[in-house]
């Protein structure tokens, strides 16, 4: 069979452990449309891609797709305990996500992928760093190094600053950047929230309200160009450059950013591991700490996870039995 797979810039390709278990287990071979990754995946999935047997991509392509030209089934009647055991009793205990999955119409074209947890960035510091300040007396008044949860902005702005002030005790680095964002495009937006600052249209008081032409935002962008200017924020924080992460914890030049959980706290991993490459360096710690409080005692986390991922439609064109080996495909893969 055929699979239209686009992930998060990851394509189905042979060899990819996960889904070589899947296949086994459905009893099916899979060829992918898409040979590599490619931007123009929407022109590809519209010139043929929508033809496979196996489509994932977002749910409202597969829905507007299923509706005008009725090229996927609905998956309902294929949700058993026989052929999708976990996803049956997934749905029979979260009637809500269920219906995220449904259609205007009452049927489900597409299986998805839900995500886990409901936040999707938070702040990382250096806890190294910062045991370092600490021992040599450095540490700011107010910042208390067991307990970072309850920093304020003033207290963080000044705890940066001693990151770029005490430069020699911290590292050898040839440049320091206390903040550092490797997202340009949420780079300053997201710290405009430490001033009640939004970037993003909202809702405020019944109304619809576009965030970056609000006085707070205005406040914010003040207060950060001063941070700018003092050195506490990478000069680059609006270029999209290469993942900053890697570069800047392994050159030991990063204090403290803003990013993805898991995968920023798996730096602590990697330095952990890391006995002979030296990746990282000696002592290597990150802290996930929690929102530094505004003057006003509020706590605003401005980036929120999307419910669902992708989904996974099957093409009518499949045979029953397809249809069913696919279910199970998706069984396994999404439980």
């Amino acid at each position: 069979m055929s699979i239209f797979l686009y992930q998060d810039k990851y394509v189905y390709q042979d060899g990819m452990p996960v889904f070589e278990k899947a296949n086994q287990l459905a009893g099916i071979e899979l060829e992918g449309f898409l040979q590599k990754y490619d931007s123009n995946y929407k022109q590809k999935f519209t010139t043929g891609g929508k033809d496979c047997n196996i489509v994932v991509i977002d749910q409202d392509t597969i829905e507007s797709t299923a509706l005008s030209d009725e090229l996927y089934i609905d998956s309902t009647p294929y949700i058993t305990e026989e052929i999708t055991p976990n996803l049956t009793k997934f749905f029979n205990e979260n009637p809500e996500k269920k219906h995220w999955a449904t259609s205007v119409d009452g049927k489900i074209y597409g299986i998805p992928f839900y995500t886990a947890g409901k936040t999707a960035k938070a702040f990382f510091i250096r806890l190294d760093w910062c045991k370092k300040l600490a021992a040599n007396n450095k540490l700011p008044e107010g910042v208390i190094l067991d307990n970072l949860d309850s920093i304020t902005v003033d207290q963080l702005h000044d705890l940066l600053l001693a990151f770029k002030t005490n430069k020699s005790l911290l590292t050898d680095a040839n440049n320091i950047y206390p903040y550092f964002d490797r997202d340009a495009r949420f780079g300053l937006g997201e710290l405009a929230s430490f001033w009640g600052g939004s970037f993003i249209y909202e809702v405020r008081d019944g109304k619809v309200v576009f965030g970056a032409a609000t006085d707070e935002f205005k406040t914010a962008m003040k207060k950060l160009s001063t941070w700018y200017a003092e050195g506490i924020i990478e000069p680059t924080i609006l270029d999209n450059l290469k993942d900053k992460r890697v570069t800047y914890f392994g050159q030991n030049s990063g204090g403290m950013t803003h990013d993805w959980l898991g995968f920023t706290y798996s730096f602590n991993d990697v330095a952990a591991k890391d006995t002979e490459h030296k990746e990282l360096p000696e002592g290597f710690e990150l802290l996930c700490i929690c929102l530094p409080k505004r003057a006003d005692g509020v706590q605003i986390k401005r980036t929120s996870r999307k419910a669902i991922g992708n989904v996974t439609a099957i093409n009518k064109r499949n045979t029953e039995e397809q249809r069913i080996k696919i279910m199970k495909w998706i069984d396994f893969l999404q439980s």
